[in-house]
């Protein structure tokens, strides 16, 4: 009898970023080598140091999901749910329907009540208790925007919201994946979300994470370039339909890629501060490889988290090249220079371009990157996309709050 395992395969994915609505639109900006960072308007930046986002374009909830029942949700929900309801239509699920008993919602997001939560309080100091709207507290919550995805599209299967930072849409999916083979769900719909708001930009930029920094230089998103000097923020939401692969075959939907497994770490001596931190995410990633049988030699492309970060880039490229045999050789993306940090949100944009190369063949470049530094010698695809015939994808986050993410995407063979 075969004991192995059977494959956690995408069935489905939705998604919203600053190249616009759904994966059509994060597919040409990919394809294209398009950035979608632009000069912010959600907010007042005249008296801010950053001027700069990811910001999701003319974002209209309306047009995917109606007019109704929107009013009180807020961005971070919003996003949610035009993501979701993209992931279940690509993966051929209706809303409301008995198979959504069997279908469970996993959410990753740190900040998703920091906005709303803020002008609550905000409200109630300036004219008092009684003037706020308790219709809108439900948004001050984390776990908002996945309550609100079960509500709105009938998903009685569990609902949990992952909070872990840089890794919380790596911590949803592999959350996802564990739930699919225990057999407590038949469908697992997961992923990550972030709103770009005054209050998260203020806070990172306090932080010294942002561009310009303290270096009085330009404001530009330059993962792994010789000049870069921080990161650019963004926002937006990235949703897979995972499922067994024989559950997904037997619904009729083609597999698009499989989910091969993830892993998370925490150390608390990984900050990039740290002289050597790189050691945190080798184990990360060669712990992943041995406890899924695969070599450094497999893996043929990589999605990293790169962002900007001084330290943090070199501390990423030294990890991938001390973890993968010839990795200076394989293509290193760094999807973050065209989409910017979308924090919470970040994993799971990271493998929706893993996802992209695999299943068309095209590396999307870093278009921020033009001068080569010796502390980051990865082939990050400067200049114009490139093609690939690359089969497994290896998704990494080294973060600067001590987590330390990687997953791995491998396509399947088309068996038509």
């Amino acid at each position: 009898m075969n004991s192995s395992p059977s494959r956690i395969v995408i069935s489905g994915v939705g998604a919203v970023t600053a190249f616009g609505m759904g994966t059509g639109a994060l597919w040409r900006g990919l394809g294209g080598g398009l950035c979608g960072i632009r000069p912010i308007t959600l907010f007042d930046t005249a008296s801010r140091p950053f001027k700069l986002a990811g910001e999701v374009p003319d974002f209209n909830p309306a047009s995917v999901l109606g007019p109704k029942g929107l009013r009180l949700v807020d961005r971070t929900g919003l996003l949610a749910l035009c993501a979701f309801h993209e992931a279940l239509a690509d993966a051929g699920l209706q809303p409301e329907t008995p198979a959504m008993d069997e279908t469970g919602v996993i959410l990753g997001t740190t900040m998703a009540s920091t906005a709303s939560l803020g002008s609550f309080i905000s409200q109630m100091q300036r004219q008092g208790p009684r003037s706020v709207n308790p219709a809108h507290f439900p948004n001050t919550v984390g776990n908002s925007p996945a309550g609100q995805v079960s509500i709105r599209f009938g998903i009685r299967g569990c609902n949990l919201t992952v909070s872990s930072g840089f890794a919380s849409s790596f911590d949803a999916m592999e959350t996802a994946a564990r739930m699919l083979r225990q057999g407590r769900l038949q469908v697992a719909l997961a992923g990550g979300v972030e709103e770009l708001s005054e209050w998260t930009a203020t806070a990172f930029a306090e932080t010294g994470l942002l561009s310009p920094g303290a270096s009085g230089g330009k404001e530009h998103c330059a993962p792994f370039d010789l000049d870069r000097n921080g990161t650019i923020l963004g926002e937006g939401s990235v949703v897979f339909a995972l499922e067994l692969e024989e559950h997904a075959r037997a619904r009729g939907i083609e597999p698009r890629a499989e989910y091969v497994g993830g892993n998370v770490r925490f150390s608390a001596q990984a900050a990039p501060d740290n002289p050597s931190p790189q050691p945190a995410l080798v184990r990360t990633i060669r712990s992943l490889l041995e406890q899924h049988r695969l070599a450094p030699a497999d893996i043929d492309l990589v999605v990293s988290g790169a962002s900007g970060h001084p330290r943090g880039d070199a501390w990423e490229a030294r990890a991938i090249l001390d973890s993968l045999d010839a990795a200076a050789r394989i293509p290193v993306l760094a999807p973050k220079s065209q989409l910017g940090e979308t924090f919470s949100a970040s994993g799971a944009i990271q493998m929706a371009a893993a996802l992209f190369a695999l299943e068309h063949g095209t590396l999307s470049p870093t278009p921020g990157f033009a001068t080569p530094d010796p502390a980051c010698p990865v082939d990050c695809v400067p200049g114009q996309p490139r093609q690939t015939r690359a089969t497994t994808a290896l998704v990494t986050a080294a973060t600067p709050l001590f987590h330390q993410a990687a997953c791995i995407l491998r396509a399947i063979p088309c068996t038509g």
